[in-house]
C-alpha cells in the first residue's frame, strides 16, 4: 500500500529524488548506483564515504543480485555484530515494483555466496570469502536481507517473506545460528526517513 498523498509526501519524495541525483552527480556514478550509496548511508547507518565504496563496489556486472554488502564487525559481542546484504532497485517515477521473479533472484544470492560462481565478479567473490569467513549462512552473526526498491513489492512478495512462508522455508533455513531477517525498504519507508531527517523523531 502506498501512503496517500499530501504535501509532505510529496516533498519527502522530491528530497528523496534531489539526494540520489547528488550523489549521482558528485559520485559520477548511475542512479541506481547512488540509490544503492543513499541506502546505505541511511539505512546502514555507514557515514564513510570509503565504508559506503566498500559496500556498493559488488554491484554490477555478474553480482549475483546483491547490490551493496557490509559486515559490521565493530560490537564487541558477536552476537551484536551482523552481515548485511542486498537489492536495490530504483525508479525516477518511484513506482517500480519488485516480483517474485527478482525475489527468486535475490534468494539465490545467500547459496552463492557461500559458494560463488566462477563468473561472479571480483567484489562478489571476495564478500563470499568475508561471508564464509565469519561462518556463512550457519554463523551466530545477525543475517539481514535488504529488499529495497524505490517502488513498492508486490502481494505475492509480500507472501513469499511472510513468517513461515514456503519460500522462506526453501531459501532462508539455517541449520544452527539466528534466522535470516528480511528487511524491506520501499517508497512508504523512504517517504518515512526523508521527512524523520527533516523533522526529527515523532
Amino acid at each position: 500500500m502506498i501512503l496517500a498523498q499530501n504535501p509532505l509526501n510529496e516533498h519527502a519524495k522530491e528530497r528523496f529524488l534531489k539526494d540520489i541525483h547528488k550523489i549521482a552527480d558528485e559520485q559520477g556514478v548511475t542512479t541506481d548506483t547512488a540509490f544503492s550509496r543513499w541506502i546505505c548511508k541511511e539505512f546502514l547507518r555507514l557515514e564513510d564515504d570509503d565504508d559506503i565504496e566498500t559496500a556498493v563496489e559488488i554491484g554490477g556486472a555478474n553480482d549475483r543480485a546483491v547490490d551493496f554488502f557490509w559486515i559490521n564487525d565493530e560490537p564487541a559481542e558477536r552476537e551484536a555484530q551482523s552481515i548485511n546484504w542486498g537489492q536495490a532497485k530504483f525508479s525516477e517515477t518511484l513506482d517500480r515494483v519488485f516480483d517474485s521473479d527478482a525475489l527468486d533472484h535475490f534468494g539465490q544470492s545467500i547459496g552463492r555466496l557461500e559458494d560463488s560462481p566462477v563468473e561472479s565478479n571480483s567484489a562478489f567473490k571476495n564478500a563470499s570469502e568475508e561471508f564464509r569467513a565469519v561462518g556463512g549462512v550457519e554463523s551466530q552473526i545477525q543475517k539481514r536481507m535488504y529488499l529495497c526498491v524505490a517502488g513498492s513489492i508486490n502481494a505475492q512478495v509480500e507472501e513469499d517473506i511472510s513468517p513461515g512462508s514456503d519460500w522462506r522455508q526453501r531459501n532462508l533455513s539455517t541449520t544452527t545460528g539466528p534466522s535470516i531477517e528480511i528487511i524491506v525498504i520501499d517508497i512508504n519507508k523512504i517517504i518515512q526517513q526523508c521527512r524523520q531527517r527533516q523533522t526529527g523523531p515523532v
